[in-house]
């Protein structure tokens, strides 16, 4: 693999990737336990889940 630049600004940009990818990881996981958790309380109240899931994305 050609590089187009030095290795240390990979290694720098990878030190700051990773911890975002895992956080991305963990946020998908907490919603979708929640859609689980929501499903299992009836379709009445299924329709607000995605307002929930909008409110927490931007806080």
């Amino acid at each position: 693999m050609k590089y187009t630049g030095d290795k240390m600004f990979y290694r720098k940009t990878a030190r700051i990737a990773v911890p975002i990818i895992i956080q991305n990881g963990f946020t998908f996981l907490v919603n979708f336990v929640d859609n689980i958790m929501v499903g299992s309380l009836g379709q009445k109240r299924c329709p607000a889940l995605p307002l929930s899931i909008w409110c927490s994305a931007i806080l």
